[in-house]
């Protein structure tokens, strides 16, 4: 799995839209690779993401407790990505930033125990 997906730019609806599927894809095989370790981190639905201003933070809490599940099973320390409104662009991206941090932590947390996420 690339973690290129959750890098790239979101921002146009299309964007977006391509970064959600990636982004949902990316958890799935995190937590595939997880269960391989005996940590079962529970499904939350993610894609599609919520932007909008009303009804971005109940997507963001969801995703934060997946976050948390994972970390803790790797033993890491996150940050609080339920902080951003997904509806302003700038913050967008900021949350796109954070959230890329915490995926690639949790796969070299994997790697250091010899397991390959999504491969």
């Amino acid at each position: 799995m690339s973690l290129v997906g959750l890098v790239t730019p979101a921002d146009t609806a299309e964007t977006v839209e391509q970064f959600s599927f990636q982004h949902k894809r990316d958890h799935d095989a995190i937590n595939a690779a997880l269960l391989t370790q005996g940590h079962l981190v529970e499904d939350v639905p993610l894609d599609p993401m919520q932007t909008g201003q009303s009804d971005s933070y109940q997507w963001l809490v969801l995703h934060w407790q997946q976050h948390n599940s994972m970390n803790a099973a790797l033993g890491l320390q996150g940050s609080d990505l339920t902080k951003f409104d997904l509806s302003d662009k700038e913050q967008l991206q900021a949350f796109i930033g954070e959230n890329y941090q915490e995926h690639a932590s949790v796969y070299q947390a994997l790697a250091d125990k010899g397991v390959s996420v999504g491969g």
